[in-house]
């Protein structure tokens, strides 16, 4: 009987082989469904394809194309590098190879080589292309990454469980942490609706009333951006954007208030990012509703690719974050790791404020600049006591 499973499952699988490429009367049918996938960004699908079609045309048109493939396909990232070099030597190829090449490099924490290519791309292609890539958005986590690179420190790993991207919030183990993280619809604005998006946020239990969310908003003009909302006797508050030095004009998501309702953790492709999402920290002030300048978390947790969900215990001592650093396509690991916290740094400004113009209004908004870079660090709000 194993046997003959055995020659029924060959079969089958045979069968189903013979099936699936038989619905192309041509290699050219093949070749315009290929390229169709390819276009649609669909690049899993797409990449047997585009390797049928690179065996039997060592061009460097497939060459670039499955080397895209690759690179969104497999959890090595360095297998696209060859193939992109290959038809980045074209000098009539595809100027995006350029920029994937770019990215090849990257993602294997090549960043002198990412910024050269990186910069060819912008050379080779118009402001549109350009701000359709967020080439500048790249170039500055290459950057970024070089600096990070520079703090190496080791990072414990207690386990790790692989996931589909879908599901990763189901392999978090939460008894020593307390709440759940959910995929939810309660906040959506009405581009969420339309854009089918719904946040992916950490719900506390126990007396903690704030919950933290992602939402494109009104436009969707700076990406996803993280919003608060508190927790009534009989529903929610009005939303809260959180501040720009928080929020940036790019992707913002995945926040965590720790327990101890002081210091909060949040995803970020802005900011210092060496590469996708990376996890940031910063002091968040319930009493002045102020939130000081986020950190970076280091090369230890944040690598060039997604690093997402940054969860922690009450003691500090165990963590769990999602990331796509050696995952193929579609899924995420999820780490349980041991970790040291250190405190940030926090510089006291004492003083008095004086309205001169209206002596009855004792709100005042400092702004923390930093003179290097000309960004906002830092929105606080003092104390209203009047004296």
């Amino acid at each position: 009987m194993k046997i003959i499973l055995k020659y029924l499952l060959s079969f089958s699988l045979l069968f189903l082989g013979h099936f699936s490429y038989a619905q192309y009367q041509t290699d050219q049918e093949r070749k315009e469904y290929a390229n169709q996938l390819f276009e649609q960004k669909k690049y899993v699908e797409a990449e047997p394809h585009m390797l049928y079609f690179l065996s039997q045309e060592n061009s460097t048109d497939y060459s670039f194309k499955y080397g895209v493939c690759a690179l969104f396909t497999f959890a090595d990232k360095s297998k696209a590098i060859r193939f992109l070099s290959f038809a980045a030597k074209d000098r009539n190829v595809n100027p995006e190879a350029f920029f994937y090449l770019g990215k090849a490099y990257h993602l294997n924490y090549l960043f002198n080589d990412a910024i050269k290519n990186f910069e060819i791309f912008k050379n080779k292609s118009s402001p549109k292309i350009q701000k359709e890539f967020l080439v500048d958005m790249h170039i500055a986590m290459c950057k970024s990454g070089k600096t990070l690179m520079q703090n190496l420190t080791d990072l414990v790993v207690k386990d790790k469980i692989s996931s589909s991207y879908d599901k990763f919030q189901y392999s978090y183990d939460f008894s020593k942490i307390g709440g759940r993280i959910l995929v939810y619809d309660g906040f959506q604005s009405k581009l969420d609706q339309k854009l089918d998006y719904r946040s992916v946020m950490y719900f506390p239990e126990g007396e903690q009333n704030l919950v933290f969310y992602s939402s494109y908003g009104k436009d969707g003009n700076n990406g996803l951006d993280i919003y608060k909302v508190r927790r009534l006797q009989n529903g929610w508050s009005e939303p809260e954007l959180l501040p720009a030095h928080i929020n940036t004009p790019y992707d913002d998501a995945f926040a965590f208030l720790h327990s101890d309702g002081k210091t909060f953790y949040f995803c970020s492709k802005g900011h210092s990012s060496m590469g996708g999402y990376d996890i940031f920290r910063s002091i968040y002030d319930d009493q002045t509703n102020s939130f000081g300048p986020p950190s970076n978390m280091d090369y230890k947790i944040n690598t060039p690719d997604d690093d997402i969900m940054y969860v922690v215990d009450s003691a500090n001592n165990n963590a769990f974050f999602s990331s796509s650093r050696a995952s193929k396509a579609g899924f995420i690991d999820v780490y349980n790791v041991r970790v040291e916290v250190f405190p940030i740094q926090n510089v006291i400004i004492a003083g008095d404020f004086e309205n001169q113009i209206d002596s009855t209004d004792y709100d005042a908004e400092i702004q923390v600049l930093d003179l290097v870079t000309d960004q906002v660090v830092g929105i606080f709000h003092p104390n209203k006591e009047r004296k």
